[in-house]
């Protein structure tokens, strides 16, 4: 089963970025039910301090990395302040990418948007947070950027992201998403199955030679030969696997690619 986890970053109750995540909530529900999703509050999370990690991280920041550590995929709405990021996200995500080597988001397959009232759709937010992810080692979903600008004018009454190009654009964004994670997997059962013919050609290459006593005998020139017998080679040195996670053969994320859904003002 793929779980995916949202994360909005803004705040507000009425936010048309958490709109955006609940409209993908209800695409995943309705094309994969046996998808699991869940949100990340990230307000619960303190700010950030090294003093406090080395103290033992609270309980909200456990929980939270948890969550991560335990989903396939994340999606990340954000609005843009000031032409970035806001600081709760930016907060987030800096809790998420400790411990130093040990991080949540390492290999996660990770998908952004932005949405806003404005023109621009949250656009401008969307450079930063790829690079953010991308220095937590996450695995950024390739996809044309999607930034809903006028998202409040594609809210129903009742406060839910239902119109049309809004869903149509989120639907693919979803799409892409779940390809990945299943691109991923692939590429972790390719690696975990190298890894297991390698240790076994190990194993078969530093058998004792005692091994070749028990082999039958032939002749061979006028003496006896123990079949397979001969020097065994043993290996050079310690004999190291690929581990992590290898990014999807995928087209480069293009920064200027126009947005599907129309592309981002200062307010969530």
């Amino acid at each position: 089963m793929t779980k995916v986890v949202l994360i909005s970053g803004s705040l507000r109750a009425a936010s048309v970025n958490s709109a955006a995540l609940r409209a993908a909530r209800r695409i995943i529900g309705r094309t994969r039910p046996a998808a699991s999703v869940v949100s990340l509050p990230i307000g619960r999370l303190p700010f950030y301090n090294g003093d406090m990690e080395g103290t033992g991280a609270t309980p909200a920041v456990a929980a939270a990395r948890a969550l991560v550590a335990g989903a396939d995929a994340l999606m990340i709405s954000t609005p843009c302040y000031n032409g970035a990021v806001p600081g709760v996200l930016k907060n987030a995500l800096d809790w998420l990418s400790r411990p130093d080597g040990a991080s949540p988001l390492t290999g996660r397959v990770a998908a952004v948007l932005s949405a806003s009232p404005g023109g621009r759709g949250g656009i401008d937010a969307q450079p930063a947070l790829f690079d953010l992810l991308d220095s937590c080692e996450a695995i950024t979903v390739e996809h044309p950027p999607v930034a809903i600008r006028w998202a409040h004018q594609r809210l129903d009454a009742a406060g839910e992201m239902t119109e049309g190009e809004a869903v149509r654009a989120l639907r693919e964004l979803v799409d892409a998403t779940f390809e990945a994670v299943a691109i991923m997997e692939e590429q972790r059962r390719s690696v975990r199955e190298q890894e297991r013919e390698l240790h076994a050609r190990v194993r078969e290459e530093s058998a004792p030679v005692g091994e070749a006593s028990r082999q039958p005998v032939r002749e061979e020139a006028g003496r006896p030969v123990a079949d397979g017998a001969g020097p065994v080679r043993a290996p050079r040195g310690p004999v190291r696997a690929a581990h992590g996670t290898v990014p999807p053969a995928a087209p480069q994320r293009a920064a200027d690619a126009p947005s599907r859904a129309s592309v981002t003002s200062s307010r969530s």
